[in-house]
């Protein structure tokens, strides 16, 4: 049995030139908004297996 997650997330970027990058809901903080999978088993850790990128 293995449990998979899939969330947005926010992660903050500092350079202009990061393409997709944009203000988002964090005040005058520019961020990206990747999606990120997630598997686990009852067993063992939360393991990242997958990242899109969203580019608005």
């Amino acid at each position: 049995m293995a449990f998979i997650d899939v969330d947005s997330t926010h992660k903050r970027v500092y350079g202009w030139a990061k393409q997709g990058a944009d203000h988002g809901r964090f005040k005058g903080i520019r961020t990206l908004h990747p999606l990120l999978a997630t598997i686990c088993t009852p067993h063992s850790r939360p393991v990242i297996a997958g990242v899109r990128s969203v580019i608005k």
